[in-house]
């Protein structure tokens, strides 16, 4: 049977351009340095195959940073 990971730690930190970032077991979820920055590298890179769809599906959320920037990039 499969099980779920647990989360045996949960943090906030603020990245050095003052956005939250969360940290999950160790983990950080965005960019400690600029979490912006990586949302735009990372849709950035893939918006020609992005343009044009009707629907988008984004796996992993954090704080949506990425999911903002696909927002503001599509519409």
């Amino acid at each position: 049977m499969n099980h779920l990971p647990v989360i045996s730690s949960y943090e906030i930190k603020t990245s050095r351009t003052e956005q939250k970032v969360p940290v999950v077991n160790g983990v950080h979820l965005h960019s400690i340095y600029n979490p912006f920055k990586e949302a735009e590298n990372l849709i950035d890179t893939h918006i020609e195959a992005l343009n044009g769809k009707n629907e988008v599906l984004i796996l992993g959320l954090g704080f949506g940073y990425h999911v903002n920037y696909a927002i503001e990039k599509l519409m």
